[in-house]
């Protein structure tokens, strides 16, 4: 059993694309709306009106200058970011706190920091095995 394909050949005509005629003006004062939806074109005759309404009150305000990186806080509820304060008498000493409660040093790494010999570091260690939480 033999099948017989059949090829069709379309030509496309490029020269009637080119010519498109729209409908005539009926006055050239005039402007046609036809061939676009209402929506389009109903604004049009109050697009002034439009235009003032869109118009700002005030002039667009300069942000202020905005820090190179946001510092954010880990909280309960997840990440909230710290607002710099206008003061800097304030800001500097609220730093120096945050500072102060984070270079508190314990006595093990203080031990440990000023141990220059061996036999200080034996002695420290031998300290940090009392400290143990593990019972043996």
């Amino acid at each position: 059993m033999w099948l017989k394909l059949e090829w069709n050949t379309f030509i496309i005509d490029d020269e009637s694309d080119d010519e498109w005629e729209g409908k005539l003006q009926i006055d050239e004062s005039l402007v046609t709306y036809s061939g676009l939806a209402p929506s389009r074109w109903a604004n049009l005759p109050v697009l002034s009106l439009i235009k003032e309404r869109n118009k700002p009150d005030q002039p667009p305000r300069k942000p202020k200058q905005a820090p190179f990186f946001l510092t954010a806080a880990p909280t309960l509820e997840g990440f909230e970011f710290e607002v710099p304060k206008e003061d800097g008498d304030e800001q500097r000493r609220a730093l120096q706190a945050k500072r102060s409660l984070l270079e508190l040093e314990s006595s093990f790494s203080s031990s440990l920091r000023a141990a220059e010999s061996v036999e200080e570091l034996v002695d420290v260690f031998s300290c940090l095995k009392k400290m143990s939480v593990f019972c043996s």
